[in-house]
């Protein structure tokens, strides 16, 4: 589900491209560490809670994070930038305070009740005692130590595993601050230096944030944790490379979550040798841009971590803490919601669309048939009012063009009779030929070139019982350079890259793709013959091994990526597809899923094989108790719809939590104030005199 509170909040970290565009500049008219501290605005959202005060740097911060953007790209004048600047760090304020408020009260009252509320939060937070939502608030002056302060304060609300992973997050930000001023160094002297590369961590999957708060607590087993894939550990490899034991302590990581903490833990800031020097640089840039006290010095020849205490850095650290801290209150927010939307109330809206629908397809097959044909996993035809309905996917191994055109003539032909043109239809048929039709893949280097020889990555294929018969390509591959260009992923992973001069694929006869592929999916010996059917079991592994083959060597490209396929109608798809196509998917929805047939049509040989039979009033429950009785089947309507309709109930209220907040706190008295005239010098003074000739008044 799309966070919506976290989105809200505003992040400026680190932007690498800004500091050194920025770099010489003079952003602004005064350059004392005094002007910078100064108070732009203040933020109180209640009594009880200490006063946030946003600083001219801030404002700075984050003109250079994103703010220049909306004056070089999308016409804002300077001003306008900084005044949508303020509003987003006021609106940032009062959410962090709400969410730091709420979480204070919710983990002090458990804590002294003993109750297990947010058992994540309870067991893995890393304060002790009670927490005061206060103390975390930003004073009046911006230092170094005032900054630590915050962020210990901070600490107290988060997992040992997010502040890791916000402490990974900033030291990755200042190894590429450091290899951008490396590079920019190489280019003015014409040398060549070995410079460090950021990495970063492996996939994390969907729900990772929802059970890594559990993890701590998981020694004995209980947990559900993720597997990580071969690609995860390369992924974790290139993150620590140069890491002494990094290999070694990676093997000993039984999940994806503790293949992700060793990687945070273990990750540190490069400054050895020319990196100190582009540092160094970079760290006087920032001075000169305000954005770091004159007098800050830190000790990074002896401990590189030190760089971390730059103020710029820390109040970096900070703002990835905050995010975390409106992400945990959100996380809070969720759960209470999903749980208060009643059976009552999605019986309700389940019987109102189901009423709907049947008003409507009622009326005609029309508008049921277009629903069919946009069904996904997320979108439900409740009503089904016909009988006979159902999916069917299309395996086409076609005809080459110099087939098709053959078949055309025959056609065209003076004279020529449904007998002739039947003969020469099934002459060409076997003369069938099948070639991978995974050219695009090969120029696109999703794997690795050898010898002649092309083999996938296994991270292309659904079914991992697909890659013994599908991992390579079935052809010649002919490249300018046998060596290619050895570089690294986004991900830091190394990777080869080739320039193609061709690929060829290897041509097989339909007699051997049947008994290679197609019966290693059937689990059966089905023969190359016009009319051979059968049925099999279509497990969730077959399907996927269905759809690899598709992808593979169907030359139907309607057949790419859909989630059931084609939909049948016994009214229409008679008219709608060519006839054999038809009456086979007919006789296959019939049987049921996992029913094939093998059908010859002027377009080739289709595997065609039931996916889905629609049955007259599937999706339709009678009572609220057969409906609610339901859930406990991860696979039944009434389970997906109740929890498409938590989710999008869940981010309404949310949405309304945030507006309210945001909106309110800005309409009442006092809680957020303004000293316009401590940024008045960011702003240049054609543009004041400009704004002020033609009558602007930007009020707050």
């Amino acid at each position: 589900m799309r966070k919506i509170l976290t989105k809200i909040v505003t992040l400026f970290l680190i932007t690498v491209l800004s500091v050194t565009a920025f770099a010489g500049c003079a952003l602004i008219t005064t350059d004392t560490d005094r002007d910078m501290a100064q108070v732009v605005a203040t933020v109180q959202i209640e009594d009880d809670v200490t006063a946030d005060h946003i600083h001219k740097i801030e404002m700075l911060s984050a003109f250079m994070s994103y703010g220049y953007m909306y004056v070089q790209q999308y016409g804002y004048t300077v001003e306008a930038t900084y005044e949508m600047i303020l509003k987003n760090l006021v609106q940032n304020k009062i959410i962090i305070q709400g969410a730091r408020v709420e979480l204070a009260n919710m983990y002090n009252a458990a804590n002294a009740n003993g109750d297990q509320f947010l058992a994540y939060f309870i067991d893995n937070a890393t304060a002790t005692g009670n927490i005061n939502a206060s103390a975390a608030s930003m004073g009046e002056d911006y230092t170094v130590e005032e900054l630590q302060r915050v962020v210990s304060e901070l600490e107290k609300y988060l997992t040992p595993f997010e502040i890791a992973q916000a402490k990974h997050t900033i030291r990755t930000s200042i190894n590429q601050l450091v290899e951008t001023y490396a590079e920019d160094d190489e280019e003015e002297d014409e040398k060549e230096d070995e410079t460090f590369e950021a990495r970063a961590v492996p996939t994390q999957k969907e729900n990772e944030a929802e059970y890594e708060y559990q993890l701590l607590k998981s020694d004995d087993g209980d947990a559900d944790l993720y597997e990580y894939t071969d690609y995860d550990l390369e992924v974790a490899l290139a993150a620590l490379k140069g890491v002494s034991g990094a290999e070694e302590g990676l093997k000993d990581c039984e999940d994806v979550w503790h293949l992700n903490k060793y990687v945070f833990d273990n990750y540190a800031i490069d400054l050895s040798g020319s990196n100190l020097k582009a540092f160094n640089v970079a760290i006087e840039d920032l001075k000169k841009n305000g954005l770091i006290a004159q007098d800050e010095k830190q000790d990074v020849k002896t401990n590189a971590d030190n760089a971390m205490n730059y103020s710029y850095f820390l109040a970096s650290l900070k703002n990835q803490y905050e995010s975390m801290i409106v992400s945990k209150y959100e996380n809070s927010l969720v759960s209470g919601l999903k749980g208060s939307l009643s059976n009552d109330k999605i019986w309700e809206q389940y019987q109102a669309e189901l009423k709907a629908q049947t008003e409507n397809y009622l009326n005609g097959v029309t508008s049921y048939e277009s629903a069919l044909e946009s069904v996904t996993e997320e979108t439900f035809v409740l009503c089904n009012p016909y009988e006979g309905y159902g999916y069917v996917a299309n395996l086409l191994i076609g005809f080459s063009d110099e087939q098709a055109a053959a078949l055309s003539a025959e056609q065209s032909k003076a004279g020529a009779t449904a007998a002739t043109i039947e003969a020469k239809r099934t002459q060409l048929l076997g003369q069938l030929q099948v070639k991978d039709q995974r050219e695009s893949w090969v120029y696109s280097s999703y794997g690795e070139y050898a010898n002649g020889e092309f083999s996938f990555d296994k991270k292309y294929f659904v079914s991992e019982s697909s890659y013994d018969k599908l991992g390579k390509f079935l052809g010649e591959v002919f490249v300018y350079d046998e060596e290619g260009s050895v570089g690294e992923n986004e991900d830091g992973v190394e990777e080869t890259t080739w320039r193609f001069s061709n690929v060829i694929p290897t041509s097989i006869s339909f007699d051997s793709f049947i008994n290679d592929y197609v019966n290693a999916l059937l689990g059966t010996s089905l023969t190359a013959v016009n009319g051979s059917k059968g049925t099999f079991d279509l497990t969730d592994d077959k399907r996927d091994m269905l759809d690899d083959l598709i992808y593979a060597f169907s030359t139907d490209p309607g057949s790419l990526g859909s989630y059931l396929g084609y939909a049948y109608s016994p009214f229409t798809s008679a008219t709608t597809y060519v006839p054999e196509f038809a009456e086979a998917a007919k006789n296959v929805v019939a049987g049921g899923v996992g029913s094939y047939e093998l059908v010859a049509t002027d377009f080739g040989y289709h595997l065609i094989i039931c996916t889905k039979k629609v049955t007259k009033g599937e999706n339709e429950y009678a009572t609220k108790d057969d409906f609610v009785a339901a859930f406990s089947d991860e696979e039944s309507l009434a389970y997906k719809y109740a929890e498409l309709k938590k989710d999008s109930f869940v981010s309404t209220e949310i949405s309304k939590v945030a507006d309210k907040l945001i909106n309110e706190k800005y309409e009442e008295e006092g809680v957020v104030t303004y000293n316009k005239k401590a940024y008045k010098d960011l702003i240049p003074e054609t543009e004041e005199s400009e704004d002020e000739h033609a009558g602007h008044n930007h009020n707050h």
